[in-house]
């Protein structure tokens, strides 16, 4: 319902994107796909935007795991080694403001993710959505499933590791079989 309201009502001033994480569990890196997806969604509004992200992903990604790149990089001379990740933030900021838009996400069926998973995309969201402006994220999951999920990996610390990244919450009511 929110994304008919938004697409109807106010399209003008928004960018949507659906994006279900669990149609890739194959994938090996979600936070490839992600920004793979988010580029293809920005490029009719902003190229530089689209392939700005796509560079910054790249980046990231090689700098957690490829130690020849980290190497590479530190033995190149100044004029060839790639924007620092806080300049291609900066980069990144810039043009969503030229945007003049919010980029909403929507991701659907969170809970069909395993632990791995929802740590993947819990961090995507964190090193995302709180840092670059215009940018909000639309979960729908049973929060249940998902605490339980990261029960493991956060013990007594779970729920509270959750309300960092997912900053509001709203309840559906139970649907009663008379509805």
């Amino acid at each position: 319902a929110m994304k008919d309201c938004l697409e109807k009502r106010h399209s003008d001033e928004t960018i949507l994107l659906d994006f279900n994480p669990w149609m890739y569990r194959k994938a090996p890196n979600l936070t490839q796909v992600f920004f793979e997806e988010l580029s293809r969604t920005l490029a009719p509004y902003s190229s530089a935007l689209a392939s700005g992200f796509m560079q910054y992903v790249d980046y990231i990604l090689s700098k957690e795991n490829n130690t020849w790149i980290q190497l590479g990089a530190r033995l190149l001379p100044q004029g060839f080694k790639a924007k620092s990740t806080s300049e291609q933030y900066k980069f990144l900021e810039k043009e969503i403001g030229k945007l003049g838009r919010k980029i909403m996400i929507f991701i659907d069926d969170v809970d069909r993710l395993d632990s791995e998973e929802l740590i993947e995309l819990f961090s995507l969201i964190r090193n995302s959505s709180l840092s670059f402006p215009n940018m909000s994220y639309i979960l729908t999951y049973d929060k249940e499933y998902v605490a339980s999920q990261l029960q493991n990996k956060f013990d007594a610390h779970t729920y509270r590791y959750m309300e960092k990244i997912l900053q509001e919450e709203y309840l559906l009511a139970k649907i009663t079989p008379e509805q």
